[in-house]
């Protein structure tokens, strides 16, 4: 499973306000890595994701960087690197 997988399937199951996500606490670049931001883009709700996609299509990736920060309780760098590797992804 990809990092992105979860953005094409929604695995919220309601729409209660999910638990801030850990920020991955393994070494940056590492599988371990990886798996943590997968884990915390499953914060976001399926509303979150489209306006995340829809903004990174249009090119506002700093509102896009936000509202993941914002919905997944990551820090920015995290939040930023998601945003980023997502941009590569779809070109």
């Amino acid at each position: 499973m990809g990092i992105f997988d979860i953005f094409r399937k929604d695995k919220r199951k309601n729409n209660d306000v999910a638990e801030p996500a850990q920020a991955p606490s393994a070494e940056y670049g590492t599988p371990e890595y990886d798996a943590g931001l997968r884990e915390a883009l499953t914060k976001l709700s399926s509303d979150d994701r489209q306006k995340v996609l829809d903004l990174i299509a249009n090119g506002d990736t700093i509102m896009a960087v936000k509202i993941c920060k914002d919905n997944t309780g990551l820090g920015l760098r995290d939040a930023k690197e998601i945003i980023d590797r997502f941009e590569e992804f779809i070109k």
